[in-house]
């Protein structure tokens, strides 16, 4: 367990610093732990810094020369007050030794954030001036393109597996990762299966590398389709748990000098399924009614996910729903 995340909770509290930020100091989850792993180990080059912020903050720095963060992307930062939607946090910035004045300024995601310079605008082939939008998180941008409406269920199936709900009554839960929309009032709560199409891509080259991948997605639809394996389990936790401060890793049980590997995929299809659906009551405990339509957008084995979910629900297929999603950003 890393003591540098563990301090950040201690210093203010893990009740308090959830209630602030959404979400516990997790990989994948929060960057507040980075500045304070170069604050404690690279402090001179930090003392360099003009300006911290993610992907879009240098994008629009470099294309504009203006300082910029979406709130979708401030979430992740682990400085802002995401439950509350109020702006960066003197309290977590004090936290981790992170000067605001290094902090950009908050734009919703369909907000100009500059227009292009003239180096910027001969580099993109574009001309002098054209405005560029703040953006957002790719997850958000998907969620976009279905309407946005609250009770919103968005399934991202790929490598991981991105279960989202859109609401306007967010609930800080410490197995959920709560973060800010991007525009207006709303909240994204997520969930996600870190190995989740790559699970079973593993499983594939290292227990069927002599089949062909329709041969092995055949296989795939055939175990999903019997019931749970009784004797072979499997922890479904080959890229860790973004939930989780403690990584946690995968692991076969129960296995015997009998074990086939069509047991082995089997007790891996199983663990994924149940995982996916476990996940359904904690995210719906935030809004009585949720939409039923779900959307789903990716090229996972959402078939194999969603096999355990409970209650009646109509899915939606969206093909590349986040580029698509922020085309709508400029209506």
């Amino acid at each position: 367990m890393s003591p540098r995340r563990l301090a950040i909770e201690k210093r203010i509290g893990k009740e308090r610093h959830l209630a602030i930020t959404g979400v516990r100091p997790v990989p994948g989850g929060i960057s507040s732990t980075t500045w304070a792993w170069f604050h404690a180990h690279h402090r001179s080059l930090l003392r360099r810094a003009d300006l911290v912020g993610h992907l879009n903050t240098f994008l629009i720095r470099t294309w504009c020369g203006t300082r910029m963060v979406d709130p979708s992307n401030a979430s992740f930062m682990g400085v802002y007050s995401t439950m509350a939607l109020d702006g960066w946090n003197d309290e977590l910035c004090e936290n981790v030794s992170l000067p605001r004045k290094l902090l950009p300024e908050i734009l919703e995601s369909n907000q100009v954030a500059g227009h292009l310079t003239r180096q910027a605008a001969s580099g993109l082939g574009l001309p002098i001036g054209v405005p560029a939008l703040a953006g957002m998180i790719d997850t958000s941008a998907a969620m976009l393109l279905t309407g946005a409406r609250p009770g919103q269920l968005l399934n991202v199936c790929g490598s991981t597996d991105v279960l989202a709900l859109l609401t306007d009554r967010p609930k800080s839960d410490e197995r959920l990762i709560t973060r800010a929309f991007g525009i207006g009032r709303k909240w994204m709560s997520v969930s996600t299966l870190a190995a989740a199409g790559s699970g079973i891509q593993w499983a594939h080259d290292q227990l069927f590398p002599d089949y062909s991948w329709p041969k092995f997605n055949r296989l795939v639809k055939e175990l999903a389709r019997s019931k749970h394996s009784a004797s072979v389990r499997f922890g479904p936790y080959l890229a860790g748990d973004r939930m989780s401060i403690e990584q946690r890793t995968a692991g076969f049980t129960g296995l015997t000098l009998a074990t086939t590997r069509r047991e082995m995929l089997k007790a891996i299809i199983d663990a994924l399924a149940s995982a996916s659906a476990e996940r359904l009551p904690l995210l719906l405990s935030n809004r009585a009614k949720p939409l039923r339509r779900v959307v789903v957008t990716g090229r996972g084995f959402d078939h194999v996910l969603r096999r355990d979910w409970q209650g009646r629900w109509r899915f939606a297929r969206e093909e590349e729903a986040t580029l698509r999603g922020l085309g709508l950003l400029l209506e």
